[in-house]
């Protein structure tokens, strides 16, 4: 087993420092287990040795890796290339079952300076293909008549002592409105959770999936007395408390060609 306990500290000083968010209204969030053979096993932490930042990544199929590109820091040029490492398979504490490197082989193009949210996102190939042992998420794209309203969420905050490196749901949520290609929604979000799913949690015959339909992007930070809903939701002033997420239709004809889908 591989022990993440001692990595964990110094990357909670180190994470992506636009990837602040909000919490709205009552802070619901739960720890959630996701050793091997649990559903949300696909879900682990994407850390970049270069930068010291690190994230949450997705698996989407048994190779690859989905995050946030503003995870790596605010590069500049290409990350094409740039090697990160994947922790997956939380079991008790913050140990993780299971570590391998990656390679960047796509992005969105996402900067500070062009701060072009919507192309906040980053596709690693894995050494090894984790995705064999531990399952991957199911990449879903809305349709104009099947849109989810609520949703649910989850990655890796560090904004309290108790849930500090743990796997976090949000498990109630909202999409409240959509700009420059962004959700905007309600979805808890503090440092860590960037590049976390935005979900579903889908009943199959042999047990549960994730369908997820967007991850977190970069957004600023603040906490949210009163829940804003589709009322409050200002066309004008569309950022404004709110946070942001990419959704899938934005990445995946980006990167189906990588991947293996079923």
């Amino acid at each position: 087993m591989l022990g993440f306990r001692v990595l964990v500290v110094p990357l909670l000083l180190c994470i992506a420092g636009v990837a602040s968010a909000s919490i709205f209204g009552t802070d619901d969030r739960l720890v959630v287990g996701h050793a091997r053979g649990t559903p949300f096993a696909p879900i682990g932490v994407a850390y970049d040795p270069e930068s010291d930042t690190y994230g949450t990544g997705i698996l989407v199929d048994e190779c690859h890796v989905l995050t946030a590109q503003h995870v790596a820091g605010d590069r500049e040029v290409d990350p094409a290339g740039d090697r990160f490492d994947f922790l997956v398979g939380q079991q008790q504490g913050n140990e993780f079952e299971d570590r391998t490197g990656a390679s960047v082989i796509a992005s969105g193009g996402f900067t500070e300076r062009r701060w072009n949210r919507d192309a906040d996102w980053l596709l690693l190939k894995l050494d090894q293909c984790l995705g064999r042992q531990y399952g991957h998420v199911r990449l879903r794209e809305e349709t104009p008549d099947a849109r989810p309203s609520t949703l649910q969420s989850a990655g890796y905050p560090s904004d309290l002592a108790n849930i500090r490196g743990l796997l976090v749901m949000d498990p109630h949520c909202r999409l409240v409105g959509e700009a420059e290609r962004l959700w905007l929604h309600t979805c808890a979000g503090r440092s860590g959770d960037s590049g976390g799913p935005l979900f579903e949690l889908e009943r199959k015959p042999n047990g549960v999936e994730i369908g997820v339909y967007a991850i977190q992007a970069a957004a600023f930070p603040s906490h949210v007395p009163q829940e804003p809903d589709g009322r409050q939701f200002d066309p004008d002033r569309p950022f404004t408390g709110l946070n942001e997420a990419v959704p899938v239709s934005n990445i995946l004809p980006k990167i189906r060609k990588y991947l293996q889908l079923d």
